[in-house]
């Protein structure tokens, strides 16, 4: 059992659904109820996660627009209803807006929980693409929608051509003003007629169809028309029948898929619903609880306070272990006590429906039960006063209360003699804690605070109220009891002075001096927890604020040194270049001596710092890796003693082995980087760098290479010619260092001897 109406749960609800703009998600809000399983509130929570992901990476994704059929949806379900092709055309857009929706998500290759909910929405792409042949897109049945239909409107054509003309003669008469009201062609009841003046007859015979409003106008077909008439009559009804033959040709093949249909409306409900609830969530601070033995809220918001109050909405923390059966919560009137009870269970409730949290953290129990005693009871209608409801109220939760409960009880025992209440709020406490019930409970009633005091198995919170200010903060200080204080209260409300100072005078009497030492204690400590929540304020700040920065600067650095690995690559080709070049220029021997100490040095760092941030000691054969340096990603489909066979999407690649700079993929919550490409029609499988130096024709090279491996093509042929060789020998050493390139050789005589090269991708 949970008591929804007390905490608000249908007024959460009828906020949502003013926020929605899907009348499919607003039918299925209406219907939400909290889950029973915890499977069922993870499933939820599995799908909610893929959403949010979703729409952080693409905020422009709008839902279908469905108000038009929900309406179609109700009405396919009636073996009576009549169907237009205003309809038809309805279901036809609606099911491609969803397709190219679904589309969408499934773009994402990361998306795994969702496609339980898409693969049961059909396509329905025959029965869109056969309502397209036969109907335009401003719901006009299409001549050519069947043969007999083309034919039949080829004849009424040429008949309203006849039909025009015969008319026109009438107006071209000299006397037509006479008897002429309108120069119109009236169409009436399938029959071409004229607007006539009353004295038409003394001009024309014919038959009168009807008569204006005024009386001024009558529809006269005249006699010569009347054979003509006929035949376009019977063509319209001709027409008519086969236009709705037509219609009932689509409407049949829908309802062939009912079962397919009711499935789609069913599951895309679920979707929509949730793409509008996340849609609603985004733009707030919000958590997916986690599902345990204990309830923890950190800085958790009362949805509705903060729907109303937004930005000076204050969330509350508290805990409740699993060795914690009762919480007492304390402190005077105003202060956020009954908030503090009404968040802890609609958003229980709220979390049991598989929805998210508004806050930073929360840990929830799926309680079977929530059951609250909250609120003003009084019923007028059966003469009831406001404790005896609440008692009524209680009588019922100590009938269902089990171990399987969450009680809230707001100032329970209130409204009666305080002793007798007091005595009757502890007795109903020892009853639900002898049911094993986990109890929240305000109070006011020091004896139900020395109660809790002297019970391992409770928790007593105080809500932090600054009587200078007369303001509350609304956060609940750990182990304070509070005080109700209602004659600090009565005074800043301006009571009058000598009340209080009685009041004053009868508690200084009462009260005693190990009372009034406990008070002070009590203030002393709640100063301190207040400054020990300012601290862990501040203290997460300040982790929030390092973890940026050591985020920050660990992207810096690993962009830095991948960085540097990709000028060093450059200079160590460019490198390798100047030291072909000087093997063909004589008497430049001191060059030719710093260019290969370079080429050694660079090489050197380069390996040290690919070694370095290689993940080579990391790797499994099938593991998916991305690769930074290529922007893709790799499946391992071996691993030899210096290199690894990869499949880099589609096309087999050995790579050294520290080359494999990246990170692992998980492909349920990674996401993984795809490359679009489109260059298909640009990728040649030949590449003439004939006449080149071997600088431009090694750039060229590269460039071609990139986009065969793009266009998943396995050779590329590159002519350099034949002439001193020092061109095919540059574009060797380059293809020689290139990690992309499998094998090259020279080309056969078919191929084109010494002049091309051969590599293999």
């Amino acid at each position: 059992m949970i008591f929804f109406e007390t905490l608000e749960f249908d007024t959460f609800k009828e906020y949502l659904k003013g926020k929605f703009e899907s009348a499919f998600a607003c039918e299925y809000l209406s219907n939400l109820k909290p889950f029973q399983s915890e499977k069922d509130i993870l499933a939820s929570q599995s799908y909610f996660k893929e959403i949010f992901y979703i729409l952080s990476n693409k905020n422009d994704l709008k839902l279908p627009v469905d108000s038009e059929y929900i309406d179609f949806f109700i009405r396919i379900k009636d073996p009576y209803a009549v169907f237009t092709p205003e309809d038809f055309i309805i279901f036809k857009n609606f099911h491609s807006q969803v397709n190219a929706f679904k589309k969408e998500i499934l773009e994402f290759e990361q998306i795994v929980h969702l496609k339980d909910i898409t693969s049961n929405i059909y396509s329905f792409a025959e029965i869109t693409a056969y309502i397209s042949e036969k109907i335009t897109d401003d719901a006009k049945v299409k001549d050519e929608a069947s043969n007999s239909l083309f034919d039949i409107r080829e004849k009424l054509r040429e008949l309203r051509k006849t039909l025009t003309s015969s008319i026109n003669k009438i107006f071209s008469r000299s006397d037509a003003e006479k008897f002429i009201q309108e120069r119109v062609v009236k169409e009436y009841n399938n029959r071409y007629v004229l607007l006539c003046k009353t004295n038409f007859r003394q001009y024309i015979n014919g038959i009168v169809h009807s008569t204006s409003g005024s009386g001024q106008t009558v529809y006269v077909e005249p006699n010569f028309l009347v054979d003509l008439n006929n035949q376009y009559q019977d063509l319209a009804g001709k027409e008519d029948k086969e236009v709705r033959k037509i219609l009932k040709g689509i409407l049949d093949r829908i309802k062939s898929n009912i079962y397919e249909i009711v499935e789609s409306a069913k599951n895309y409900s679920k979707l929509s619903f949730m793409f509008s609830v996340a849609q609603v969530y985004t733009g707030y601070k919000y958590c997916i609880p986690e599902i345990s033995n204990e309830m923890i809220f950190d800085e958790i918001y009362h949805p509705l306070i903060l729907f109303s109050k937004d930005k000076d909405a204050v969330p509350i923390s508290f805990e409740m272990k699993s060795n914690t059966n009762l919480i007492i919560i304390t402190g005077p009137n105003t202060g956020g006590k009954t908030a503090a009870l009404k968040t802890a269970g609609l958003n229980t409730i709220i979390a049991k429906c598989g929805l998210p949290l508004f806050g930073r953290y929360a840990k929830i129990v799926n309680f079977n039960n929530i059951l609250a005693d909250i609120g003003d009871n009084q019923s007028l209608i059966m003469s009831l006063s406001t404790f005896s409801s609440h008692i009524l109220n209680i009588k019922k939760i100590l009938d269902v209360a089990d171990a399987n409960s969450l009680v809230l009880l707001d100032e329970v025992g209130t409204g009666t003699e305080p002793l007798e209440g007091a005595a009757l709020a502890l007795g109903t406490l020892k009853r639900l804690l002898e049911k094993s019930a986990k109890i929240i409970v305000t109070t006011h009633f020091s004896d139900i605070k020395t109660f809790g005091l002297k019970r391992e198995d409770c928790e007593i919170y105080s809500v932090d109220f600054d009587y200078k200010t007369f303001e509350s903060s609304y956060k609940l200080l750990k182990g304070v009891v509070g005080k109700s204080s209602p004659i600090v209260i009565a005074k800043k409300l301006n009571f009058d002075d000598k009340a209080i100072q009685f009041a004053n005078a009868y508690l200084n009497e009462k009260v005693s001096d190990k009372e009034r030492v406990f008070e002070e204690l009590n203030l002393l400590k709640a100063e301190i927890e207040r400054e020990k929540l300012n601290i862990l304020e501040k203290e997460k700040i300040l982790v929030a604020k390092e973890y940026e920065i050591n985020t920050r600067e660990t992207e810096l650095k690993e962009k830095l040194e991948l960085k540097e690995i990709k000028l060093l690559e450059e200079t160590y080709l460019l490198l390798n270049k100047a030291k072909n070049a000087a093997e063909n220029i004589k008497n430049i021997k001191s060059d030719k001596k710093f260019v290969e100490e370079n080429l050694d040095r660079v090489k050197d760092r380069l390996d040290k710092l690919k070694d370095k941030k290689s993940i080579k000691d990391e790797i499994s054969k099938g593991d998916n890796i991305f690769l930074e340096k290529y922007n893709k990603v790799a499946k391992i489909l071996e691993i030899k003693k210096d290199s690894v066979l990869v499949d880099l999407e589609g096309i087999k690649v050995t790579l050294k082995k520290n080359e494999i700079i990246g990170k692992k993929i998980k492909p349920e919550s990674e996401k993984i980087v795809k490359v679009k490409k489109d260059v298909k029609s640009s990728a040649k499988t030949e590449i003439v760098i004939i006449g080149k130096t071997v600088e431009e024709a090694t750039d060229e090279v590269e460039k071609a290479i990139d986009k065969a491996l793009l266009s998943n093509l396995s050779h590329l042929y590159i002519v350099h010619g034949r002439g001193s060789g020092s061109l095919r020998k540059g574009i060797h050493e380059f293809l020689r260092t290139n990690p992309l390139i499998k094998s090259f050789r020279i080309g056969d005589n078919s191929e084109g001897g010494q002049a091309v090269t051969v590599v293999e991708l």
